[in-house]
């Protein structure tokens, strides 16, 4: 069980001002606000423990995303440069290469995490969240 894991405090927000997985999420997950409130909010909605467990690893999940955005961002940018500057340069290309598919492959990790939630949730627990979300159902 992942329990035990993470904080307890689900008010913190990695998903405020953009969309972690940089879109193609399935419905109602594409729209921002859900997957946040899901997340980060006290939705009133009662969670399984396997969907406790599914959350629990999202937003660990959210928050390693970020991390990443932050660690490997300025050199995503450095690598952009040093192409710019040298673009038949063999190892640039593939040291970039490498990099952009760590980003796609944890974005991809990601969206397989929101897509299971999404199939475990019930359509009552769907109904509350997007009303929550201020959604009409």
């Amino acid at each position: 069980m992942i329990r035990g894991f993470g904080s307890s405090s689900r008010g913190q927000s990695a998903l405020q001002s953009h969309h972690v997985s940089g879109g193609g999420l399935p419905i109602p997950f594409n729209i921002p606000s859900v997957l946040h409130n899901l997340l980060f909010e006290d939705v009133g909605i009662e969670f399984d423990s396997k969907q406790e467990d599914m959350i629990e690893t999202l937003v660990f999940s959210t928050y390693a995303l970020q991390k990443m955005r932050e660690k490997y961002g300025p050199k995503e940018q450095e690598l952009k440069t040093k192409l710019f500057h040298d673009p038949d340069n063999e190892t640039l290309k593939k040291e970039y290469e490498e990099l952009q598919l760590d980003f796609f492959d944890a974005n991809h990790h990601f969206k397989d995490l929101v897509t299971t939630i999404g199939d475990m949730l019930t359509l009552e627990q769907y109904t509350k969240l997007l009303q929550f979300s201020n959604i009409p159902t």
